[in-house]
């Protein structure tokens, strides 16, 4: 079983990379943590076997749920929790399941 998850206008504007911004106390724009990192985890072609980008690039796949939770989610957050990874996803972008 592999997920796909596919880039909003929240995810990706017109820019290059844009993201979901946040306000920081000095009023500047940055992304939002957790996007940042996601895009970091995604964008490595080292992980290709685990999880890549879809054929758009619009859209990344996590081919290997049970590799991308023990491997690849401790060396960007500080837990390996494929669930709480997809649920703080679903509050930027469309899951889709893929059997």
């Amino acid at each position: 079983m592999a997920f796909m998850v596919e880039r909003t206008s929240s995810l990706c504007g017109g820019g290059e990379h844009e993201m979901v911004f946040a306000q920081a106390e000095s009023q500047k724009s940055v992304p939002a943590p957790f996007l940042t990192k996601t895009y970091q985890l995604v964008d490595d072609p080292r992980t290709d076997h685990i999880v890549s980008w879809g054929e758009d690039e619009t859209t990344f796949v996590v081919w290997r749920p049970p590799e991308f939770a023990r491997d690849l989610l401790p060396n960007y957050f500080k837990h390996n929790n494929f669930s709480s990874f997809v649920r703080q996803l679903n509050t930027y972008a469309t899951l889709v399941e893929v059997d």
